[in-house]
């Protein structure tokens, strides 16, 4: 009687551990359906920047050149309200890019559906993010013509994974881990 009591323990324990493992790889998989709409990134990127001052008057961007503001260096991280009722409000030649959203090349949520521009002009796309309790996996298209991964990784963040895709173009998975300051 032990003897089946240990065996259908470590069954147990052997099924929790797959299904442990097969969770946490889910948000590790390169989606490979993103990376096949890299054209339509590729447009939005042209009229961000096309726009780029536009979009600076409209965030009241202010440059800092010093160490102490390094955190300036983004211009805009923001989601699809603040996209569409800052950025967009009185520039209707950016209410197209709204559809980045709307199509699901940004998530579209609240919180983790953004699109984050840099005054180098790097601009990160975030296609995909699955919120957890101390940390998130977010899955990102990148722009960055400087290679330094759109600011990606940084401040105790962990790349998980990166495809280049193209000159300048890179598919980036980041494992965000949640601070309280």
């Amino acid at each position: 009687m032990i003897s089946n009591t240990k065996k259908t323990f470590s069954l147990k324990n052997i099924s929790i551990w797959f299904s442990l493992i097969a969770l946490l790889s889910c948000g590790l998989k390169v989606d490979h359906k993103t990376i096949d709409k890299l054209e339509r990134y590729k447009t939005a990127k042209e009229k961000i920047l096309h726009h780029f001052e536009d979009i600076k008057e409209a965030v009241n961007y202010q440059y800092y050149d010093s160490a102490r503001h390094a955190h300036f260096s983004t211009i805009t991280h923001s989601n699809r309200f603040y996209f569409e009722n800052t950025i967009c409000n009185d520039r209707e030649n950016l209410k197209e890019l709204l559809i980045l959203w709307d199509d699901g090349l940004i998530h579209n949520e609240n919180i983790f559906g953004t699109i984050q521009i840099n005054r180098d002009s790097s601009i990160v796309f975030t296609s995909d993010y699955e919120n957890g309790i101390f940390s998130g996996i977010g899955h990102y298209i990148v722009y960055d013509p400087t290679n330094k991964n759109g600011g990606l990784g940084k401040n105790g963040n962990k790349i998980l994974a990166k495809k280049e895709l193209e000159k300048h173009w890179t598919y980036i998975i980041e494992k965000k881990f949640y601070w309280d300051d």
